[in-house]
């Protein structure tokens, strides 16, 4: 009797914990630990717990109490409070800690903004490594999309402090903007980072904001179906998966040709950045004379290729540590040096730095070998990029010629769905759970997976602002973007292209969109790498916008901005705005060209006079102008006083 009474205590003890358990608040991510939030506004703190259950918040002196609704939701709003900290918040039985009142920014867009602070380390070692500052804190929302509607919460992340620890993982150009605006501000900076790499405008959108445009809403109706989406990505892992295990099976190198000691007296050798061997005719190399009717190269031949040099050390030393730096790679590398594994990078964009411990070189006769996978498209190494081994101050080039060798020829990869980047995508998971968090303001960094219609860009850009205007529930929210920088190869004729006419489109969005600037970037970018590294000189130009739009400073936060241009004859002067100030003057601009009726753009003498671009060309009677209209307009200088590049423009002539 006795034991039956103390099994039904027991249960009823159980039961009551669990309800007591289930009734515990439950916060959202972003409200956590670490926190930075903004400040002189009325600020959100909200949660879940089960209905009908009361909830208590206290900071800073301020107490409120609410009661959550039928589905266990709860929302108060404290008071606005003034920049400082830390401090701590109690909600229940929880305590939040470390917590500051300062400025919070929204950090979105690709790849660009989310490239981390490790990626920069090349230009920026000795900068970063000496800095910390508590007063900075970056919350990184992790990639994850939904074509469910919006979300409520995100599953994990944390909100990080810029210390040597956790700094490396912060977006780069966040960093370089959190750290010029604390040094303007003085007050505590929160970086809100939500980016992913590859996305075009429209993932960031909701299904309400895409109505207007039926080609993106209308893939709603396929993205919808959760079996469908699952079916292709088991798809594409399954075809991945099949690819790379049969082009395992038939690599003649794999296991072999890795070793130390090779003969590669039947190997071709090549120069480190000819393509020449990544292109043929039926899976293998051609010349002219085997298939003269055809120009090489004819088709990329996809599959594995293996690279092999030997080198000695000269200066360095054997018995200490060295960093293999080779460059950038397309697509997939495996690298070898001495027969032993050092590293491997899954795809091209990441810069390839491999450590090398201490006695794996010796003095004569070292040997890298690259076992390199092309999914797609021409495999190629990268030039323009760091191929060498370095030890301290002292390296040895890897330049030169080397081996190569053909492991196995497979038909190409065809690529992932990549729904992530899909319309509704990214806003429904990653945006959506933040709505509630009160920010100063937005920066953008954007466009490199729209260049294909820009005049769509042009009014989803604006949707966005919008949205984001409306869902942040602050109305003139500042919306500061990067135009795209100088990017491809260099041509030395007049050319038009998908970047070009996106940088049109950008700068006049930001022309018409009221409270919304741009940090022009043309002259920070690298023509063989979409990630350029000079994110500190676009942070700067945005902080100048900042400084303008957010906290109502005057100051010069742009460069000359195109008003008009009249045509005399073959001669055109073109006239720039107040607002971005004159060019100043200088002799021989280039990347000037000018069109007749017929369209067809040719190259123009141009100067700066008295702060006017004055146009000479063989054009009689022109009708359009264009400055720095290319991809890539490597070396266009048209700026002002304060440095600030001149966007790349097209105009109309008035007659």
């Amino acid at each position: 009797m006795k034991r039956s009474v103390l099994l039904c205590m027991c249960g009823v003890m159980l039961l009551f914990l669990g309800l007591n358990a289930e009734a515990k608040v439950r916060l959202p991510r972003l409200v956590s630990d670490g926190m930075v939030l903004q400040r002189d506004v009325p600020l959100k703190v909200w949660g879940w717990a089960d209905a009908g259950e009361q909830v208590q918040v206290a900071f800073r002196g301020v107490e409120l109490q609410t009661t959550t609704d039928g589905e266990g939701r709860w929302m108060v709003e404290l008071p606005a409070q003034e920049a400082g900290g830390p401090f701590e918040m109690q909600v229940n039985e929880i305590t939040l800690k470390d917590i500051l009142v300062g400025d919070v920014w929204l950090c979105s867009g690709q790849s660009n903004m989310e490239l981390q602070v490790v990626r920069v380390m090349d230009m920026y070692r000795e900068e970063i490594l000496s800095y910390e500052n508590p007063m900075i804190r970056h919350f990184k929302v992790p990639t994850l999309y939904s074509f469910a509607g919006p979300q409520e919460d995100i599953p994990y992340g944390e909100w990080q402090a810029c210390t040597q620890e956790q700094v490396m993982q912060f977006s780069a150009l966040a960093y370089f903007f959190a750290r010029r605006l604390y040094e303007t501000t003085g007050v505590p900076v929160g970086l809100l980072n939500v980016s992913v790499g590859g996305s075009r405008v429209e993932s960031w959108i909701s299904e309400e904001g895409l109505k207007p445009y039926p080609q993106l809403y209308n893939t709603l109706g396929i993205h919808h179906s959760k079996e469908y989406v699952e079916l292709i990505e088991k798809s594409d892992r399954m075809r991945s998966m099949l690819w790379h295990k049969r082009l395992n099976e038939v690599d003649e190198g794999l296991g072999k040709w890795q070793a130390d000691k090779l003969d590669v007296s039947d190997w071709e050798q090549f120069d480190l950045f000819s393509r020449e061997w990544a292109v043929g005719f039926n899976g293998r190399p051609v010349s002219d004379e085997e298939h003269p009717a055809v120009h090489r190269p004819i088709t990329p031949i996809n599959g594995s290729m293996w690279l092999r040099k030997e080198f000695d050390l000269g200066e360095l030393q054997a018995d200490e540590e060295a960093t293999l730096r080779m460059g950038c790679m397309v697509d997939a590398d495996s690298v070898f040096v001495n027969g032993q594994f050092v590293g491997w990078t899954s795809y091209q964009y990441p810069p390839r730095i491999y450590r090398l411990p201490a006695g794996l070189l010796r003095e004569k006769g070292n040997t890298i070998a690259v076992r390199l996978i092309s999914q797609g498209g021409v495999s190629h190494v990268v030039p323009d990029k760091p191929y060498k081994i370095v030890q301290g101050e002292k390296e040895i080039s890897l330049l030169g010629d080397w081996y190569f060798k053909r492991g196995a020829v497979m038909p190409a990869l065809r690529g992932e769905a990549f729904f992530r980047w899909e319309p509704t995508a990214l806003h429904n998971a990653m945006l959506a759970p933040t709505f509630n968090y009160a920010i100063k303001g937005a920066l953008w960094y954007q466009g490199e997976s729209n260049t294909g219609n820009a005049l769509l860009y042009a009014q989803t850009f604006k949707t966005l602002v919008e949205e984001w205007r409306a869902k942040y529930q602050h109305p003139t929210l500042p919306v500061i973007s990067v135009q795209l920088p100088g990017f491809m190869e260099v041509y030395d004729y007049p050319t038009d292209g998908g970047w070009a006419q996106l940088r049109e489109i950008q700068r006049r969005s930001v022309e018409e969109i009221p409270m919304t600037a741009m940090a022009v970037a043309i002259d920070c970018g690298e023509w063989n790498d979409i990630h350029p590294l000079n994110k500190r000189t676009i942070a700067d130009r945005m902080v100048a916008a900042a400084r303008a739009l957010a906290y109502g400073e005057k100051v010069c936060y742009e460069g000359p901005s195109v008003e008009r241009a009249t045509a005399n004859g073959n001669e055109v002067t073109i006239y720039f705005t107040k607002r971005g100030g004159k060019p100043v003057d200088m002799e021989d601009v280039k990347w000037c060209a000018v069109a007749g009726e017929d369209g067809r753009f040719v190259w123009a003498d141009a100067k700066v006079e008295r702060g006017r671009l004055v146009l000479k060309s063989e054009v009689e009677n022109p009708v359009r102008v264009r400055y720095a209209w290319a991809d890539n307009p490597e070396g266009a200088a048209l700026k002002n006083k304060e440095g600030f590049p001149a966007s790349p423009f097209e105009v109309e002539l008035a007659h």
